[in-house]
């Protein structure tokens, strides 16, 4: 499944005089129109972006249709429909792909997606402030602290479900709350994204990583530990020394120095040994990191993401503008 966090890929959404709703640059591409039934379901008439072919350097079209429909000439799919549902602000697209054809949808030429995706449309409640690994020619280092991105985060029980937090279609992760610290769940379920067409590379997963002298982006490859992090608070977690690899364990993207999740809405916290953020914790240094990921013990002009750590170990990190 694929959560399409409302303003990834700079998506926004339009409701039209008749109650449907069009999202526009619906998987970074062009905009998908959704119709709401009396019975919370919903439904997409088939529905067309243009594209590009990297092989021919030729513009491609892509008729958007339900799973059942995919290998279909594109006039006799144009009438299907995808269905879903409609339930706590979000909107849930059952298994859909797109039908590659050219201008004159005469032929199907294969699919967007290797595999089926199932979307899940759902405005933001959190954002992540992400610091990244690069290499430089004297070695490995902090290469840039982004910007503030949105994402979505869902508990159930002790499992967290954080959808879209780079930013790559689909992308998320499942971690398990174990007391102040958690874990990656090792479920690839939840830490793939999809790719487009036929790449090589179609799943990517998040793993830990240790940064050694002498590593280069050929050679660099996760190690045998899960992913950990640490509930800094209700509202904030975070974790670092990631990255993401193929199913061969190669390198592909995106080493995670750290990343800061910020929520709208705090994690139940009952069931870990954490109940409430401590109230006697001080702070015990304040760093600042600007966007190009410099680090500082005073504030730099612009966007910093100011980074303080406590007594008790923890740390907090937001974004703010400083003069």
């Amino acid at each position: 499944a694929a959560v399409t966090v409302m303003d990834s890929w700079n998506m926004s959404a339009a409701l039209n005089d008749d109650g449907s709703i069009t999202f526009n640059n619906f998987e970074g591409y062009s905009s998908l129109r959704v119709f709401f039934n009396e019975d919370d379901t919903v439904y997409a008439p088939a529905q067309t972006f243009m594209g590009y072919d990297e092989n021919t350097y030729e513009t491609v079209y892509y008729l958007v249709v339900p799973a059942a429909s995919k290998n279909k000439t594109p006039m006799e799919a144009y009438n299907d429909r995808i269905t879903g549902t409609y339930e706590n602000g979000k909107i849930t697209l059952d298994a859909w792909n797109a039908i590659k054809t050219t201008a004159y949808f005469s032929e199907n030429l294969g699919n967007l997606y290797p595999a089926d995706v199932t979307t899940m449309i759902v405005a933001p409640n959190a954002h992540a402030a992400i610091v990244e690994w690069g290499f430089f020619n004297d070695g490995w280092g902090t290469m840039e602290g982004e910007e503030l991105r949105n994402v979505y985060v869902e508990q159930e029980s002790n499992d967290v479900y954080i959808y879209n937090f780079n930013n790559y279609g689909g992308c998320s992760a499942k971690f398990e709350l174990d007391g102040q610290n958690y874990k990656m769940h090792s479920d690839p379920e939840f830490v793939a994204f999809k790719q487009i067409e036929d790449k090589a590379d179609a799943d990517y997963f998040l793993k830990a990583i240790s940064i050694a002298e002498g590593q280069t982006d050929e050679n660099v490859a996760p190690d045998n530990n899960v992913v950990e992090g640490r509930i800094i608070d209700a509202h904030t977690i975070g974790f670092g020394n990631a990255g993401f690899f193929n199913t061969n364990g190669a390198y592909t993207m995106n080493l995670f120095s750290d990343v800061y999740i910020e929520l709208d809405n705090p994690l139940d916290l009952s069931n870990t040994a954490i109940s409430s953020v401590n109230s006697d914790k001080q702070a015990t240094g304040v760093k600042y990191v600007n966007m190009m990921g410099v680090e500082s013990t005073t504030p730099f002009s612009g966007i910093n993401i100011v980074v303080t750590t406590y007594n008790d170990g923890s740390h907090n990190a937001v974004k703010k503008l400083l003069k």
